[in-house]
């Protein structure tokens, strides 16, 4: 026989029981062992899909306790699973929060892989972007296009060039759009060093700040529909000098870390 399928429409962002019962043509119960069948915990909430680099990706939490949200929904290194905590519980329903970070990936190679993440989401309601951190790295900067608009000289491929890009797509395919600021970086491995104060990198985290912003430029347009609400890692680690407790390494928080990212997440999520 084939398979029923049935659509419930008018449902609120809850979790839910689904109950599934045999009846015959005259709407009787269908006697039998197996005529019943019950899922309890069937949510239905809000979607976001987490996108950038390997710092969206987890690289460095040292913290496996939390890696697995406390609905199970989230299964995840980094800030994930504790955003799904943090939403679910402030807004009592469930959240999911899928991770699509790719290691060492810039703001152009995030832009050629967003088509599939969007595909691989049909459900999502918001993308949490965040590039900048290997945009900076010493060997090619990306230069930012800060002050730039499309149509300039020395507007494409920068930084700015690829995040609108991004937003363009997100747009197209009716998402909503949260854009982070990068981290703050603390040295250049290619130079051998670690853990150095910020300044001995004060050419790439300035780069970093152009790339912010390019940021600010493209949220302050109203057509790109950006949440005006971004989490701004570059100060929160820079100015509270977490990055002296809260970095695995020079670019990467370490379980710590994460959790101030997811904190700073929920912020500009539920932020009015």
């Amino acid at each position: 026989n084939t398979p029923y399928n049935g659509t419930l429409t008018g449902l609120g962002k809850a979790e839910h029981t689904v109950q599934a019962q045999i009846i015959d043509g005259g709407q009787n119960d269908h006697p039998g062992l197996f005529n019943l069948d019950q899922v309890s915990n069937v949510g239905r909430g809000d979607y976001y899909v987490a996108f950038g680099d390997s710092i969206t990706f987890g690289v460095g939490d040292d913290i496996a306790s939390d890696d697995l949200s406390n609905d199970g929904r989230n299964n995840s290194r980094g800030f994930t699973p504790l955003l799904n905590n943090l939403l679910s519980a402030s807004l009592n329903y469930p959240n999911f929060v899928a991770n699509e970070g790719g290691p060492g990936d810039t703001a152009s190679e995030g832009l050629a892989k967003l088509a599939a993440a969007i595909a691989n989401h049909p459900d999502a309601d918001a993308f949490l972007i965040k590039f900048g951190v290997n945009d900076s790295f010493p060997f090619m900067p990306i230069p930012s296009g800060a002050g730039l608009n499309p149509g300039d000289a020395g507007y494409p491929g920068t930084f700015k060039d690829s995040m609108q890009q991004i937003v363009n797509q997100l747009n197209a395919a009716n998402l909503g759009i949260y854009i982070a600021k990068p981290n703050v970086t603390l040295g250049d491995l290619d130079q051998g060093t670690q853990y150095p104060p910020p300044v001995q990198t004060a050419a790439r985290n300035q780069l970093i700040l152009e790339y912010i912003d390019a940021i600010n430029e493209i949220i302050a347009v109203p057509a790109n529909n950006v949440s005006p609400n971004s989490p701004d890692f570059f100060n929160e680690f820079l100015n509270n000098q977490l990055y002296q407790t809260e970095y695995s390494d020079n670019f990467h928080p370490n379980g710590a870390g994460y959790q101030t990212m997811g904190d700073l997440w929920f912020q500009a999520i539920t932020a009015p």
